[in-house]
């Protein structure tokens, strides 16, 4: 097991009830592949914490445990948010790559159609891939 996963499995009994402990730990599981166990800390931090990244975090380990309607279920975390343009990527990244070909196009004529509170490049970016990414009917 990674060193740095080490260090946060032997806090958590102290640290148990810290929600950014709690996501910090379920990020560093999921990033080295321990899904399950990352799912589990998220659950964890859930009890303490209402967050959108949290949820798609959590949508991020059901999808690669093979959950699709779990995975569908949090990644819709976008509805926390409404403004946030990255849950709608993910949940279109995700339709993308279960082959969901109309959700996922459905996904991107959303993401290119909604309004931008401020205009970034980043965001004029993302609907300019949607665009590119959208597929013929």
């Amino acid at each position: 097991m990674h060193d740095g996963i080490l260090e946060y499995c032997r806090l958590e009994q102290e640290l148990t009830m810290n929600p950014y402990y709690l996501y910090n730990y379920a990020s560093i599981l999921y990033m080295q592949k321990y899904y399950k166990e990352s799912l589990r800390i998220a659950q964890m931090c859930r009890q303490y914490w209402a967050d959108y990244d949290l949820e798609l975090l959590i949508g991020d380990n059901y999808a690669s445990l093979h959950n699709s309607s779990a995975a569908d279920y949090y990644y819709k975390a976008a509805n926390m948010c409404p403004s946030k343009f990255l849950p709608l990527v993910k949940l279109h990244d995700y339709y993308k790559d279960t082959e969901q070909w109309s959700k996922a196009n459905e996904m991107a004529q959303m993401i290119i159609k909604k309004n931008m509170k401020i205009k970034t490049a980043e965001i004029m970016w993302i609907k300019e891939q949607m665009r590119k990414e959208m597929l013929p009917k």
